[in-house]
C-alpha cells in the first residue's frame, strides 16, 4: 500500500505551494480571500479543493484530516514596507492568530501532525525577536515543537528572494536523522540565531537539511 500524504494550503494565493509539494503531497483543502488569485489557482488545479474567502471566515469543522498544514501568513506589518507594524490581532500579520484558533477548532484525530509557516525574514527579527517569540510559544503551547530556516532562492535558481520558514512538528513525533546538534551556515544565517535565542527553548529544533548544490555561475 502507498502512503498518500495531505496537505491544507491556508493563505493558498495563485498555489505556488501546491506547485511545489504535489510530488509528494496531495491537497485536500485550500483558502484564499483574492479572487484574482484564485482564479489563477483554478486555472491550474480547479475549485475542487479551494475556498474562496478569507481566512477569518473559516470553521475548523469544514477542514478534513492532513498531514500537513501549510501558512503563508500575510508579511505586510513584518517587512519594511509595513513599518515593521508587528502582528497584533486586528492587521494583516495577525491573521496568523486567526489561523491558530482555526486549528484549535479542529478535533484532535484531525489537526494535521506538521505545521511549516513561512513569512519574510523580518517575522524572525522584528522587535529583537519578540513577534516571532509570541507565535512559537503559542504553537508551543499547543502540543508542537519546531525551529526556524531561512531558505534563500539563490540557493537554486539565479534570483534572491529569502523567507523564513518555522516548521513544527507534534511532540513525541520521530525525528531520527532531521535534527541536527547545532546551526549550520547554509539555513540558520543570524537572522535564525535571533530567534532562537529570543525563545530560549532547549527544545528547539536546529533542522538538519541536506546542504544546497553548488550555484553554477557560467552560462
Amino acid at each position: 500500500m502507498i502512503y498518500d500524504p495531505t496537505v491544507l494550503e491556508f493563505f493558498a494565493g495563485s498555489g505556488l505551494v501546491r506547485q511545489g509539494l504535489n510530488r509528494w503531497f496531495n491537497t485536500v483543502w485550500a483558502n484564499d480571500v483574492c479572487a484574482k488569485k484564485a482564479a489563477v489557482y483554478n486555472a491550474n488545479f480547479g475549485f475542487d479543493e479551494l475556498r474562496v474567502k478569507s481566512i477569518e471566515d473559516v470553521s475548523g469543522s469544514e477542514i478534513p484530516a492532513a498531514d500537513l498544514a501549510w501558512a503563508s501568513f500575510p508579511c505586510q506589518d513584518l517587512s519594511l514596507a509595513g513599518k515593521l507594524a508587528g502582528m497584533d490581532e486586528g492587521s494583516r500579520s495577525g491573521l496568523f492568530w486567526k489561523w491558530l484558533s482555526v486549528l484549535d477548532e479542529m478535533e484532535d484525530s484531525t489537526r494535521p501532525r506538521v505545521l511549516a509557516v513561512e513569512n519574510v525574514v523580518g517575522w524572525l527579527i522584528s522587535k529583537n525577536g519578540d513577534y516571532f517569540k509570541s507565535a512559537y510559544y503559542a504553537l508551543r503551547e499547543r502540543g508542537y515543537i519546531g525551529g526556524a530556516l531561512v531558505i534563500d532562492a539563490k540557493q537554486f535558481v539565479p534570483q534572491s528572494r529569502p523567507r523564513a520558514f518555522f516548521i513544527a512538528t507534534k511532540k513525541g513525533s520521530d525525528l531520527d536523522g532531521l535534527r541536527g546538534d547545532a546551526p549550520t551556515g547554509h539555513f540558520h544565517p543570524k537572522s535564525v540565531l535571533t530567534a532562537a535565542a529570543a525563545t530560549d527553548d532547549p527544545e528547539w529544533i536546529w533542522w538538519n537539511l541536506p546542504s544546497p548544490p553548488k550555484a553554477n555561475r557560467t552560462f
